[in-house]
């Protein structure tokens, strides 16, 4: 990547020239350095900008001002030649000297902070960079907010975050500064270059490799003067994006041509080539087969790079780390393999230098170390081959440590992450080394028994499941419980206010396509931006100011089995994880605790694809008998694997489920617990697990544990809305907004039966209820937060694109200030003090699957705003079918039964009265409990006092006859003839 370095012109020509020259040289040096490689895309391939106080080395030091210079000039010129620590010394000791001599608004300040950033960048002292950075953007602001310097700053920041793989905000960065350099009266294309490579460099890290192309495509175009080594960066990239997108040809015809460019620029021989012939080599093995020539590239590779290197360097790991890869996947070489990775662990880290494949090097807590933490993952997963085929114990020991290491170190890494969006990546990203861990520690266990090995085969499964959700809980917990004052809290509060008013605004702006308003947008993604980074500031003054806070926010440990089996009363807990040829599952009830491993093969994925389309999509005519046998087949296969494995420590009684992947679209209450020949058609009295336990689901045991425990306290009781969209067509609607809110509106139809559920639940229950015209999305913001029941019977709009923009519909008021689409980023924005909230709507369970993360569901939004418990459905409701459910499950949970309890005798009361269509599972098994699913309501004490009635009787009259009988005892004792006598 180019690095660009601005002078500012305060001598003559001949000075300028001078140190022209001497970029020119620093930068091409850099450039060879930093050529993005394939195996860990573009690890290092990030330009950043450094700002050069141009001076007279030769002015004598003999004022202060002459000395800040001169401090100034030693420090730059150490930072080129690579002291780093003397750098670091000088450019502080002439900032120390610019905070006396210079006003708060003076340039040359935020160009001192801007070095110091650099130099910290460089030493990957990522968190200090960040703070002089955002010195410099106090002062370039206060300047002008387009100021050319500030756009350079947003660059450097961009960098940082993508080391962190925050790429959400490293993008938010990198775009405000395209904005800036775009602004300028005359345009400087070199740096729009830049920032467009940066650009396709995040894109691409964050697996987005046509929005890549894209990027490096524009920084291309931006390369004015054809410099040779940007073309080459071009050409590497999207060669890098055709390759991760399976496009061979193109990627071959890139490769080729990056190689005769690049040799025709150095030389043929020249060590700078190795990182284009590496790429080539790894396309040639992984994409065409050809594994002698690719391998016969790997060694030209790793000798040109220790030839330019050494033994210690990015490229030289990288070029090793490939090396055991292949011997490891081609060529089944395990002890060649771990040689080589131990030799990339070496040359990654400049203070380890064992040998030894059972040695690891220590990981930074302070530092994110990409290059050392992929040979590791990679590492663990040979030992665990070496293992399984020489059977040493000490391999598999080693791979549980190796992951264990890489893992406590990406706990640090995104308790960071402010933005949900890059966690989520994150979390896709890191799946797969969760489930190798989990994997070694369940071996571990069934080897020795150790329950320090099911221990940590629980903690890598509680971190492997919505820990997003599950950070984003804890950050809640922390503003709440962490000693803030009100007035930040507050502050704190506005903010987010505006940070969802501007999401949701430039959201539907951008569904307008080709009508949408580009000055419009620009300025309201400026203000986003600009309110991001207020946001910022203010936790970060939270974590620095208050240590409460900062313990709370960054807590990453997960529930223990201890903890679990302590909690659990009368329920057996069942969570599940799912590799691709394993099912794990652990079980947990009050007494015990147990892990089974099963095979599963694609017969069990079929039979979950089966369920869920049999659910979602029912057939109630065609082939109706062929749809009840295979359901009654796919459904019994599914219990056997899924639970009856489970029999030998499942209690009778509650069971909570924690799926993983697929399973989550899996209603278990319909699964049927053995199987059924039949030559009709008979759904309501098939054996249905529900018939034998009441179920409800969690995201995680870990946050199941966090929020059941819960003391929320709402002054109020049930708010309830049931909308009515019967005045769309009286709605006006402007040419513009037609295109994308018609394509909401048209699935609007009046839902039959809502009105009288929720006036039916009010009877039950007291509280406030918004029908028809009331039931807005304003009403419903301001009330929500002081009711201890919300329930929600409306339509639901599912946008699997984007599932922050699901969203709620309610009655479109014309009037409102709202749109009438409370979607599920306004929902994380808001805060509950409910502890139930009944989303009695179409598939308010339902959204699009994220890998290590579960379904991505308007329920999820809740559960994030503070409610510890949701009724959601995972497909659409059967209107008058979901009236009466809820009807019955109110009145059990009025009677305190446990909302699972309460939901499971509303479906067998629905079963048992239903004709043999309704008995149909599609009818009444859409309505799931998840989290918290314990009573709101006490046990009615009515029996209770008819019993005490009934014995209080029972007892006197025993008394009544014991009374009489010593009575009649008493009175044969004093017969006339013993007086007498």
């Amino acid at each position: 990547m180019t690095i660009f370095i601005n002078i500012q012109n305060k001598v003559g020509i001949l000075m300028i020239k001078k140190y022209i020259i001497q970029l020119i040289i620093v930068v091409s040096l850099l450039l060879l350095v930093l050529i993005p490689v394939r195996s860990f895309p573009n690890s290092n391939s990030t330009s950043y900008f450094q700002i050069k106080d141009t001076i007279d080395p030769f002015m004598p030091a003999d004022t202060l001002d002459s000395l800040m210079w001169h401090y100034d000039q030693k420090g730059y010129n150490y930072m080129l030649t690579g002291d780093y620590d003397q750098a670091n010394i000088f450019l502080n000791k002439s900032l120390e000297i610019k905070k006396i001599r210079l006003s708060e608004t003076d340039i040359q300040l935020g160009n001192s902070y801007v070095n110091l950033g650099v130099l910290y960048l460089q030493t990957w002292r990522f968190d200090d960079a960040l703070l002089c950075y955002r010195e410099a953007e106090q002062i370039y602001r206060r300047i002008d907010s387009n100021y050319i310097n500030l756009g350079s700053v947003y660059v450097n920041e961009a960098i940082i975050y993508k080391h962190y793989g925050d790429y959400e905000k490293a993008k938010s960065f990198i775009n405000n500064a395209i904005r800036i350099f775009s602004k300028r009266q005359k345009i400087n294309y070199n740096l729009l270059k830049i920032a467009y490579y940066n650009l396709g460099n995040i894109e691409y890290s964050a697996c987005n490799y046509n929005e890549a192309i894209n990027a490096y495509t524009r920084g291309k175009y931006f390369n004015r003067g054809n410099d040779t080594l940007d073309i080459l960066l071009a050409f590497t990239s999207i060669a890098l994006c055709y390759n991760s997108l399976s496009k061979d040809t193109l990627a071959q015809k890139y490769y080729k041509s990056t190689i005769d460019l690049a040799q025709a620029y150095y030389g043929e021989d020249n060590p700078q080539n190795a990182s284009y012939l590496m790429n080539y080599g790894i396309f040639l093995i992984e994409k065409l087969g050809k594994y002698e020539e690719g391998r016969k590239l790997y060694e030209i590779s790793l000798k040109m790079y220790k030839e330019r290197e050494g033994n210690k360097g990015e490229g030289t790991s990288r070029c090793l780390y490939n090396i055991g890869e292949y011997y490891f996947i081609y060529l089944d070489n395990i002890d060649n393999s771990l040689r080589y990775l131990q030799e990339s662990l070496i040359s990654a880290e400049p203070d380890f230098n064992d040998v030894s494949i059972y040695s690891n090097p220590e990981l930074s807590t302070n530092r994110l170390n990409r290059r050392l933490l992929e040979s590791l993952k990679l590492k663990g997963r040979v030992l665990l081959e070496s293992y399984r085929k020489n059977g040493k114990i000490k391999d598999l020991t080693t791979s549980l440590e190796t992951y264990d290491l890489v893992i406590q170190n990406i706990d640090k890494i995104r308790g960071r992450y402010n933005d949900e969006e890059s966690r989520f990546i994150f979390s896709r990203q890191q799946y797969e080394l969760f489930i190798q861990a989990i994997t070694v520690s369940n071996l571990l266990y069934n080897l020795t028994d150790n329950l320090t090995y099911l221990q940590k085969s629980l903690e890598y499964n509680e971190k492997a499941k919505a820990f997003s959700l599950l950070i984003s809980l804890r950050n809640l917990k922390a503003k709440q419980f962490g000693g803030l004052p009100i007035e930040l809290l507050d502050k704190e509060k506005d903010l987010s206010r505006q940070l969802a008013l501007y999401e949701e605004r430039i959201f539907e702006e951008k569904r307008k396509g080709q009508n949408q308003d580009k000055v419009k947008l620009d300025l309201w993604e400026e203000r986003l931006f600009w309110l991001k980074q207020q946001n910022d500031q203010l936790l970060h003054h939270f974590e620095q100011t208050y240590p409460q806070y900062y313990e709370l926010k960054y807590n990453t440990k997960v529930i223990s089995i201890n903890e679990i089996i302590k909690n659990l009363n009368n329920e057996t807990l069942i969570e599940y994880t799912i590799s691709d040829t394993l099912l794990y599952i652990h079980i947990f009830n009050k007494g015990k605790s147990n892990l089974i491993s099963i095979k599963i093969d694609s017969s069990f994925y079929s039979n979950i694809r089966f369920i869920q389309d049999f659910h979602t999509v029912p057939n109630f005519s065609n082939n109706a008998k062929l749809n009840y046998e295979k359901f009654c087949t796919a459904s019994y296969q599914l219990y056997r694997i899924l639970i009856e494995s489970c029999s030998s420590i499942l209690l009778e009684n509650s069971l909570i489920i924690i799926p993983d992947g697929m399973l989550s679209y899996v209603p278990f209450e319909s699964l049927i617990t053995y199987p059924v020949y039949s030559n009709t058609v008979n759904y309501r009295n098939l054996p249905y697990l529900i018939r034998d336990h009441a179920i409800s689901y969690a995201y995680s045991a870990t946050l199941l544990l966090e929020t059941q425990n819960k003391n929320l306290i709402a002054k109020e009781g049930l708010l309830a809305f049931a909308p009515d969209y019967s005045n769309l067509l009286d709605s006006p609607i402007s040419d513009i907004e037609k295109g994308y809110l018609n394509s909401y509106r048209e699935n609007l139809v009046p839902i039959p039966g809502v009105k009288d559920e929720v006036k039916m639940i009010s009877r039950q229950i007291n509280g406030e209820v918004f029908i028809d015209e009331e039931a807005t999305e304003s009403n419903f913001k301001q009330k929500a937060e002081f009711f201890d029941i919300l329930h929600l019977a409306m339509h639901t709009i599912i946008d699997n694109g984007d599932p922050m923009y699901s969203n709620l519909a309610f009655t479109q008021n014309v009037d409102d200030l709202e749109d009438g689409y409370l979607n599920t980023y306004e929902i994380y924005n808001m805060h509950f003090n409910a502890r139930m909230a009944v989303l009695s709507s179409c598939k308010s369970g339902f959204g699009k699957l994220m890998k290590g993360e579960g379904v991505m569901s308007l329920a999820r939004g809740f559960m994030y705003a503070g409610c510890p418990s949701i009724v959601m459905t995972l497909w659409e409701v059967s209107d008058r079918s979901g009236a009466r459910l809820m009807e019955d499950f109110y009145k059990s949970l009025k009677r305190g039964k446990s909302k699972a309890e309460a939901l499971r005798e509303a479906k067998l009361d629905f079963l048992k009265n239903a004709d043999n269509l309704k008995a149909n599972p599609y009818f009444w098994s859409t309505y799931v409990v998840i989290g918290d699913s314990s009573p709101l309501f006490k046990k009615s004490l009515s029996y209770l006092y008819w019993l005490t009635a009934i014995l209080l009787i029972a007892a006197g009259g025993l008394l009544f006859y014991i009374r009489q009988q010593r009575i009649k005892k008493g009175k044969e004792a004093f017969k006339p003839d013993s007086l007498l006598s």
